[in-house]
């Protein structure tokens, strides 16, 4: 018994002027995938005619071509057939009714210990460019704002400019101030109050703006533009689960798209090979998956889908694990061991443009209720060098970085190969690859295919190997508890440095005056100095990029 492909089939219509001149939706099969000895002609062919007597009736009548029309989004299909299935017609593409409609939903902007209340900062989300500042109110309670990052005047970012004291947002091309409703208040060029007011009176001088919540310790957008935005908001709530309350976030911009990062994070399998050479993980201990399922097979375009699985390598033998996946970017997977551990990791993917997405991370919940933080300078410290330690040291860094090769190497491949849907080019037939399974058939037949970015599709290149090495733009420019370590090692080498000059004066003198004691020990001060100098320099130059400091500039992911 083998797994074989068999010929792809598929039926696209063309416009149905008799129905109002729209066009009937487009269908066909991803992929196939059959569990038989041979894959004989015949066979194929009556999957083929199987598949398109289906596609016919999922078509329908005039009706159901009207509800397709009047949907926000309009999926893209991708169907699944296996003979082992009990009805082909429950794998049809779901009609537009049911699609996922990718700006009518809240997404993780930031944590907010990663915001500064004083400046304006910059985000990315669905291709649209966003501005987020805050205002105080006088209670002292912080309000936040996010609005498209672009000043109506000459199309400057609004992100380089500066918050007032009224909370309001300055320009920093030619002055003009916006409130946290998009209203234009001043423009200073304007010769008179009345110029001004009229100026400012102007619809095109408004900038638009999302609603925005903070939750959970992350600030939140709705991207939906428009008058409706803020009762569409109200519609529903940020995705959010108990175990994260109180809990810390470490947020990174990943140079990769969002349909490769979800799939990576439904395909444990992945991990003995990808990441051989971190803690445990081994090829010579990876173990076949024996089962990996789709909870009650139900996939929802609102709702998402829960995937079963046990384990993957000897370390998670006997685990139980599920992931959980909420729409549109949330993943929670818990693990279950064999001794009673149970382990929460809870994981947001947002989609920033085709090749960038931002992961807001939050590993390692007990679920259990999350006292009281410690404060103060030291207890700052510590954490600040614990974290340091995490990425820099153990494998932080260079995990995320074989995964990123790996995805970055499947969108060149896919880029290269335009009009082909994702199933024409995977080879799925193992129960590992029912993650990758499930939730590409969540994205074809109820989320059109992929992300609706703002201003449509690009044929945007992959990025190039040095935003794969490039740990600066992905995390510690973000990252507050990174800016404060590599503050610190900055004064470090400074300090070093002219301890290690004065140090050698010294010595030199108190060789001069026939001191050989004193003169030896201010070398050796020197030489200290120096050597630590050295190492905060090479500590810093970890935070900016995985290319080595000194020698050949070739990047080794699997160095001991």
């Amino acid at each position: 018994m083998q797994l074989a492909p068999l010929p792809t089939c598929s039926l696209r219509t063309g416009c149905a002027e008799q129905h109002g001149g729209g066009s009937l939706p487009s269908l066909s099969f991803g992929y196939t995938r059959v569990l038989l000895d041979s894959t004989p002609s015949s066979l194929a062919s009556a999957v083929c005619v199987i598949g398109v007597a289906v596609m016919v009736r999922a078509i329908g009548g005039h009706g159901r071509h009207q509800r397709a029309q009047s949907a926000c989004i309009k999926p893209r299909t991708y169907s699944r057939v296996s003979l082992r299935s009990s009805s082909v017609a429950q794998q049809q593409t779901a009609t537009a009714s049911s699609a996922f409609d990718w700006e009518r939903a809240w997404y993780p902007l930031s944590p907010v210990s990663y915001l500064d209340t004083k400046k304006p900062t910059p985000f990315t989300i669905l291709g649209r460019r966003i501005v987020v500042w805050s205002s105080t109110a006088p209670d002292n309670h912080v309000h936040w704002h996010a609005a498209l990052d672009m000043c109506p005047h000459r199309m400057a970012p609004l992100s380089l400019g500066d918050v007032q004291e009224d909370g309001s947002l300055r320009c920093a091309y030619h002055g003009w101030c916006f409130n946290g409703e998009g209203k234009c208040t001043k423009i200073p060029m304007a010769r008179n109050q009345e110029e001004e007011t009229k100026m400012c009176s102007l619809a095109r001088s408004a900038v638009a703006t999302f609603p925005v919540q903070e939750k959970q310790g992350l600030l939140w957008v709705f991207p939906f533009p428009g008058k409706e935005a803020a009762d569409e908001a109200a519609k529903c709530e940020p995705y959010t689960v108990p175990e994260c309350d109180g809990t810390e976030w470490v947020m990174t911009v990943a140079p990769v798209g969002y349909e490769v990062s979800v799939e990576n994070t439904f395909d444990p399998s992945h991990a003995p090979f990808l990441h051989r050479g971190i803690m445990k993980f081994d090829p010579k201990r990876a173990i076949p998956m024996e089962k990996f399922l789709c909870k009650d097979d139900h996939i929802s375009g609102v709702d998402g889908f829960v995937l079963e699985h046990d384990g993957y390598d000897e370390g998670t033998k006997g685990m139980e694990a599920t992931r959980k996946f909420s729409p549109p970017c949330s993943n929670t997977t818990v693990y279950r061991y064999p001794d009673g551990r149970v382990q929460t990791n809870q994981l947001y993917f947002v989609p920033c443009s085709q090749h960038e997405t931002r992961y807001i991370v939050n590993l390692s919940l007990t679920g259990e209720k999350k006292g009281k933080k410690k404060s103060g300078r030291g207890s700052s410290l510590i954490s600040d060098a614990m974290h340091a330690l995490f990425l820099n040291r153990i494998f932080g860094y260079r995990f995320q970085e074989q995964d990123l090769l790996a995805m970055r190497g499947q969108e060149q491949v896919l880029t290269e190969s335009p009009g082909r849907q994702w199933g024409d080019q995977y080879v799925l037939g193992t129960p590992s690859d029912k993650g990758v399974e499930v939730f590409r058939r969540w994205l074809y037949e109820h989320a059109g295919g992929g992300p609706a970015w703002a201003f449509g599709s690009s044929q945007a290149r992959p990025r190039d190997d040095s935003s794969m090495y490039s740990r600066w733009e992905r995390h510690a420019k973000h990252c507050p508890k990174c800016r404060r370590v590599l503050k610190a090692l900055g004064n470090l080498e400074s300090g070093a440095l002219r301890l290690s000059a004065a140090s050698l004066t010294l010595g030199a003198a108190a060789a001069i005056l026939g001191r050989p004691a004193s003169a030896t020990l201010g070398v050796c001060a020197a030489l200290a100095s120096a050597g630590v100098k050295q190492w905060a320099a090479s500590e810093r130059w970890g935070f900016i990029t995985s290319v080595p400091q000194k020698g050949v500039a070739d990047v080794n992911m699997y160095k001991n």
